[in-house]
């Protein structure tokens, strides 16, 4: 199984604001979860790392554009709420979604 075949599946995952643990990767590699997952763990993480990192770059990226608020931000890499949103961002970045956008934003 490619890393590229589940970096498709993930990012399908994530339009459909669900996780990689609730459809098996069978649509790639005709395998089960679970020998997906231990077969594609070693070279890049578990799947659901993987969306997990996804998740957080897309937003990292959104949260440059002022007209995004960070709900709207939340809501596109699929959190129900910002305070998950919040939870989930700040350890994997470091800061804050709010610190992130300002020290994105451009210096006059």
């Amino acid at each position: 199984m490619s890393a590229n075949c589940v970096s498709v599946y993930c990012a399908a995952r994530i339009a459909s604001k669900s996780d990689c643990e609730s459809v098996p990767l069978l649509s790639c590699s005709l395998l089960t979860n679970a020998t997906s997952a231990s077969r594609f763990e070693s070279p890049v993480g578990s799947p659901a790392r993987m969306l997990a990192d996804i998740r957080m770059s897309i937003a990292a990226n959104a949260l440059k554009n002022p007209s995004l608020g960070t709900e709207s931000v939340a809501e596109l890499v699929g959190y129900q709420s910002i305070a998950a949103f919040r939870r989930a961002f700040t350890p994997r970045m470091g800061v804050t979604p709010g610190a992130w956008r300002r020290s994105a934003r451009p210096t006059a």
